[in-house]
């Protein structure tokens, strides 16, 4: 028994740590995957609350918008700087 409710308290823990301090993305894609979960579970209230979210917390950052996640590879502006580590070595005082 005392097993079970550590478990619940952990997970509880990890939650709210996701929540708090994940990106966004990252917050999103929990919820969805939470929400599919508790769909097989047959809670499916519980389910479709936190698919709202999900798509709220999507509307809100405005993912979906840029295709900034598309494989089409690095536009100019996501392109490495021209810094190299030597360069960098370079400007160390000594």
């Amino acid at each position: 028994m005392q097993e079970i409710i550590v478990a619940v308290i952990v997970f509880a823990a990890v939650c709210f740590v996701v929540k708090r301090y994940a990106p966004k993305n990252v917050q999103m894609v929990v919820s969805l995957w939470l929400a599919g979960a508790l769909k097989k579970l047959h809670l499916d209230k519980t389910a479709t609350r936190l698919e709202m979210a999900a798509q709220a917390r999507a509307a809100a950052t405005g993912c979906g918008d840029c295709s900034g996640c598309s494989k089409a590879g690095p536009t100019p502006s996501q392109e490495q700087p021209g810094t190299t580590p030597e360069a960098l070595l370079r400007t160390i005082r000594r």
